[in-house]
């Protein structure tokens, strides 16, 4: 059976004692600067009470919970640095493929105009030309 656990000591297990002990571990994670939203998060998985567990218990549940976050924060950072370099990425290759639509419009006019020019040589000269 899981323990629960508090700074209270051997208070009978109430819903007044968890909303206390929920509420001292929302703080206590909040002065370690881990994120409300994720804080809830592990509260919503782990069960704490009022069975005299000792102090370092909860210091110990606390860091655990703070090093959890630092993982999760570090790893929402690298993925917002990926997403920013691949939005970068997407819009240099969006450039690009407008240049090369330049640059193939240009070779299509290029082209037209060197078979005008052929054509116009054919009919002004017949024959080769040497």
């Amino acid at each position: 059976m899981a323990r629960k656990l508090s700074g209270a000591g051997g208070q009978p297990d109430d819903g007044r004692e968890r909303v206390r002990t929920r509420d001292r571990l929302r703080r206590d994670l909040e002065e370690k600067g881990v994120d409300p939203i994720f804080a809830d998060a592990v509260m919503a998985r782990v069960e704490l009470g009022a069975e005299g567990e000792p102090v370092a218990s909860w210091q110990a549940i606390i860091e655990g919970i703070e090093v959890a976050y630092q993982v999760h924060r570090r790893g929402q950072e690298n993925l917002k640095r990926n997403l920013r370099g691949l939005n970068e990425v997407s819009r240099l290759m969006e450039d690009l493929g407008g240049e090369i639509r330049k640059l193939d419009e240009n070779l299509k006019t290029l082209a037209a105009y060197l078979g005008r020019m052929r054509d116009q040589l054919r009919s002004e000269r017949p024959g080769i030309l040497h």
